[in-house]
């Protein structure tokens, strides 16, 4: 069984020794239901070294996922509280080099953004 973008977040965080929880809802009503991010943006709740991490969390399409960052009326809140960091975590698959013309499968490979108020409004796409 596949692993979602969720599950490799928290297996690549937990690897690096951070302690981290979902904090992502599902609400089952109305049918079929949706899920919830805490603050509208965060999936993942991390304790990192110099603070608390912020994760969104999602598969190959990262420009969506920042729009959606963008779009929280809590975002520079968060960004603006001491102690806390942001980060969008996009998950795609990528072809394993091994030499000139070949290759050995596929795995999988996060693009890592930090999101700061000194580059919200940089091109993202």
């Amino acid at each position: 069984m596949a692993l979602s973008p969720t599950q490799r977040t928290l297996r690549s965080l937990r690897n690096r020794g951070l302690i981290c929880e979902i904090v992502e809802k599902f609400i089952s009503f109305p049918s079929p239901g949706h899920r919830n991010d805490l603050f509208g943006f965060i999936d993942i709740l991390a304790l990192g070294p110099k603070g608390i991490i912020g994760i969104q969390s999602c598969g190959d399409s990262f420009s969506e996922h920042y729009r959606k960052i963008l779009g929280s009326e809590y975002l520079v809140d968060w960004l603006n509280t001491p102690g806390t960091s942001l980060e969008l975590w996009s998950w795609r698959k990528r072809k394993r080099k091994l030499a000139i013309g070949y290759s050995q499968g596929l795995y999988w490979q996060a693009r890592v953004e930090v999101i700061t108020m000194e580059n919200l409004h940089e091109n993202h796409t």
